[in-house]
């Protein structure tokens, strides 16, 4: 919510959401955004919010309200898919979401295609064919890179080898690296993935806006 409003987006007008995994530092801020939606002085939220997420996340949506009754909607409709192989389509654009590896946990990556472009999300995810499929010829693919090329944590994470075959497979042409531990910041993983990937790649940062 905090970076929403810093970067000036309107969390009121949000129609969709699209969770990749039930973990807490990709899901736990939901609650507060629920929260605003019926308690924001002066605003009475009516439009139905739509609700991506794994297998199972419904259970978890509904576990949360039972936590936090105050997230459970007052005066709108909240739509909750759960999805696998799936494709969403909105007015303008159509995302497809397909499941990847993250150790014991259902997760998605998710695929967004408007107006000739497209990006990619992957969440967190290990190695994985589904991750390459959806990420193919991706303007952009926004990018887990949690280790250096030193470390690894098969199945679970990605570290800067294994970004780097996932790009170059998938033909992906730029490449914005997320979900940074310290290891990467005592490594120059821009350069080791850019050994295997000759496309643009650069960490994130917060409140990065890119134009494609």
């Amino acid at each position: 919510m905090r970076r929403l409003m810093e970067a000036q987006v309107e969390y009121r007008t949000v129609t969709h959401l699209f969770i990749t995994h039930r973990h807490p530092d990709h899901c736990a801020d939901l609650v507060i955004f629920l929260f605003a939606l019926n308690y924001t002085p002066g605003f009475k939220r009516e439009e139905t919010l739509h609700l991506f997420g794994p297998m199972g996340f419904r259970e978890i949506v509904h576990r949360m309200m039972d936590l936090f009754p105050w997230a459970v909607p007052k005066h709108y409709h909240l739509e909750i898919q759960e999805v696998e192989e799936t494709e969403i389509v909105g007015e303008g654009w159509r995302i497809f979401s397909k499941p990847t590896v993250h150790g014991d946990v259902l997760a998605v990556t998710y695929r967004l295609e408007s107006h000739g472009k497209v990006v990619v999300y992957s969440g967190d995810s290990g190695y994985c064919e589904s991750l390459i499929e959806n990420a193919r010829n991706a303007d952009l693919f926004i990018v887990e890179c949690s280790f250096p090329e030193k470390m690894e944590l098969k199945g679970v994470h990605l570290n800067s080898k294994e970004v780097a075959d996932v790009a170059f497979k998938a033909g992906a042409k730029r490449l914005v690296l997320t979900h940074l531990y310290p290891f990467c910041d005592e490594n120059d993983i821009v350069a080791e993935i850019k050994e295997t990937f000759k496309g643009d790649v650069e960490k994130g940062e917060d409140l990065m806006r890119i134009v494609l």
